[in-house]
């Protein structure tokens, strides 16, 4: 019996897409390693902030880059000053550093992006679970000023790499790294806390019935009496800036 062609050109074509399926996964599983490869310096410490301090400072950012003089004389005036400090974040940013580098965050460190994302991950879970937070967001900002010592120092590293190139490219591969890693730019990292109100108050009520045994000429009976019944609670939350709780 011969082969439908029909059937056989529909076989083809679905392993043809098979194939460039597969394709393109490992195409994407090579662009997702390459990222998480990619090499990150964050800048100490932190910048903590709350949602209206961030935004007040994504505006600021913006009027610099436009260089309105308008939008920058209200950015710095008396009443835009009160209120940032008015919404800035109850939370220590020593405290939250702190947080960082136990969850793995390496501070003027060069580490992989993969190993950083990791780090921030273990850092939201564990701010979260305290019950302080409404939520709480990281991202990485803008690039950090460099130190005169480190631009001297990357300077350096330059011309070493230079040097190794001249030389037939040489070097080994410490050389290479501490090289490459020399020329990674620092940025912020930016903390952005949406904190809850800093005390909790509960106030219910409710009516419970309560059956009593009472004595009659026919027997027993049993009746069901109402009793009001309150019930409150009150506890603090970060007061102290460590995302203390106080019941």
């Amino acid at each position: 019996m011969e082969n439908d062609p029909m059937a056989a050109a529909a076989a083809a074509r679905a392993e043809q897409q098979q194939q460039q399926a597969q394709r393109q996964a490992e195409m994407e599983m090579k662009l997702s390693d390459h990222v998480q490869s990619f090499p990150v310096k964050l800048a100490l410490p932190a910048n903590v902030l709350s949602p209206e301090t961030a935004a007040a400072a994504a505006a600021a950012a913006t009027s610099d880059d436009s260089g309105s003089a308008g939008d920058k004389d209200k950015a710095s005036s008396p009443s835009a000053a009160a209120a940032a400090a008015a919404a800035a974040p109850r939370t220590d940013q020593d405290f939250v550093n702190i947080r960082l580098m136990e969850s793995g965050i390496k501070f003027d460190e060069v580490q992989s992006l993969g190993e950083a994302s990791a780090a921030v991950a273990n850092f939201v879970d564990g701010m979260k679970s305290t019950g302080c937070y409404d939520s709480v967001q990281v991202a990485i900002g803008r690039p950090a000023p460099v130190s005169g010592e480190d631009a001297d120092t990357a300077g350096q590293s330059q011309e070493a790499q230079q040097a190794r190139q001249g030389d037939g490219g040489n070097g080994n591969a410490a050389n290479v790294a501490a090289a490459a890693a020399a020329h990674v730019e620092p940025r912020h990292l930016d903390v952005i806390l949406g904190e809850k109100r800093w005390y909790k108050l509960y106030i219910g009520g409710g009516i419970k019935h309560e059956g009593i045994i009472g004595g009659s000429s026919s027997g027993s009976s049993i009746e069901q009496l109402p009793r009001v019944q309150m019930e409150t609670s009150a506890g603090l939350l970060n007061v102290s800036g460590c995302s203390d709780v106080t019941s």
